[in-house]
């Protein structure tokens, strides 16, 4: 027996893509307050342009803040391209940002999203507020090297360059046949990531959410980003973590079992200036589920001008033009 398709908590203001040179498309989603301040969300590796916590609206709207979830190459809407390093995403990041009006922003990333945000944090500066880092992976190389199991992606990357294709095929049709049928897997895959078993619990939109992103990202064109973005976790980022002059914010789960929490303490001493936030007993999510803190996070370093709602006191969005 088919079971439905699993639908969305969160609905976008607008989604589109941008045009890069060559012909390149990246595809992205704006959630939150239309006129608020700036805020680049970049997903986890695998995740998409819908990848966000089910009351991230409600604290959007709350704190006055314009979220824009951009998917990198490889998944849902833009299109596959292999960066030589994360650093090389950056280019790419300043066009969608042309694009969209924004000249100031802030920027979080979960997981595997958070290299691309400490990526911009390091190259665009002038223009980056503050960024905060969730559960975020830690450099493999150079002199921010960190040493745990994720150094077995040095030789996996290089594995996993010459497969990325077939295997990103093989994930994608995966995740479209089996999307249906997926709320079992992502319930059982919390349950055993333990840290996080109550706070999901708790929230069962989270992983609605989640599973939506991803069924919906493979149907548009897949999610190959994922395997991507391993192959860049192996290599030199491109940029060293002492380049960067910004305020962040890191999160760590004391028993994060994806990424182990010395990689958000490491990071942190190595980032002039930075936070650390260390969840005692939470998981890979901590940051994820609270993500009222994480925007109260973004506000402490780039003050709103207008007065603050409080979640249940927040407008209705404005509608945008376009998506």
């Amino acid at each position: 027996m088919r079971l439905d398709d699993p639908a969305p908590v969160l609905t976008p203001l607008r989604h589109g893509t941008t045009v890069l040179a060559g012909g390149r498309s990246i595809g992205w989603a704006e959630f939150g307050d239309a006129d608020g301040d700036p805020v680049f969300w970049f997903p986890g590796t695998p995740g998409a342009r819908q990848q966000l916590p089910a009351d991230a609206v409600d604290e959007a709207l709350a704190h006055r803040l314009r979220i824009i979830v951009v998917e990198r190459p490889g998944t849902g809407d833009s299109t596959a391209h292999h960066y030589e390093s994360i650093a090389d995403f950056v280019p790419d990041l300043e066009v969608i940002a042309d694009q969209l009006d924004v000249d100031k922003f802030a920027a979080v990333g979960l997981s595997g999203g958070g290299p691309f945000t400490l990526a911009c944090a390091a190259r665009l500066g002038d223009r980056m507020t503050t960024g905060v880092v969730l559960g975020g992976i830690g450099p493999t190389r150079g002199v921010d090297v960190i040493f745990s199991y994720t150094l077995a992606l040095i030789p996996a990357a290089a594995i996993l360059e010459q497969v990325r294709r077939p295997l990103s095929h093989a994930i994608s049709s995966a995740v479209r046949t089996l999307g249906p049928f997926g709320k079992p897997f992502i319930n059982a895959f919390f349950w055993l990531e333990w840290g996080d078993r109550h706070s999901m619990a708790k929230f069962p939109g989270h992983q609605q959410q989640m599973l939506a992103d991803m069924v919906d990202a493979a149907r548009r064109s897949g999610v190959g980003a994922a395997i991507d973005d391993l192959v860049l976790f192996g290599r030199d980022w491109g940029f060293e973590l002492s380049e960067i002059e910004i305020p962040i914010t890191f999160w760590g789960g004391t028993s994060d079992p994806i990424v182990p929490y010395l990689h958000a303490e490491r990071q942190a001493k190595r980032v002039d200036g930075a936070r650390l936030r260390t969840v005692e007993g939470r998981g890979h999510f901590a940051g994820y589920t609270e993500v009222a803190e994480v925007f109260d996070a973004i506000r402490e370093h780039w003050p709103v001008v207008r007065p603050v709602h409080t979640a249940r006191q927040a407008p209705a969005a404005r509608r945008r033009p376009g998506g």
